[in-house]
């Protein structure tokens, strides 16, 4: 439950009266599991941290809970000393998302068209 505050905003958690997005009704471009990420506060390890490119947006899966970020919510993608980095402006998770796959990089920076 803590980490569930850590990742979303209180009103998309899961005690909140918001529902976060479903994964769009398409086919994913791409799916790829992290050896590592975070997402606001929380640090996740191990695979279960996995990435969903669709043409519309950024899917996020880790155990239990699922996230997607529209296109259109991506601020920016960038490489950093520490993995790569994605801000948004989705008010259902909090910022930033941080992955360690070169490759869902490149992917999302093909749909945001860069």
């Amino acid at each position: 439950m803590i980490c569930n505050f850590m990742i979303f905003p209180f009103k998309y958690s899961i005690f909140g009266p918001m529902a976060r997005a479903p994964f769009p009704q398409e086919q994913p471009i791409f799916e790829q599991s992290n050896s590592w990420g975070s997402i606001g506060l929380c640090n996740v390890r191990g695979y279960a941290f996995k990435m969903h490119i669709f043409p519309s947006g950024v899917g996020i899966s880790w155990g239990w809970a699922k996230i997607f970020i529209p296109k259109i919510n991506i601020l920016s993608v960038e490489a950093t000393f520490m993995g790569y980095k994605l801000i948004h402006n989705s008010p259902e998770l909090r910022n930033p998302v941080i992955f360690s796959s070169k490759e869902n990089f490149e992917k999302i920076q093909s749909i945001l068209g860069k």
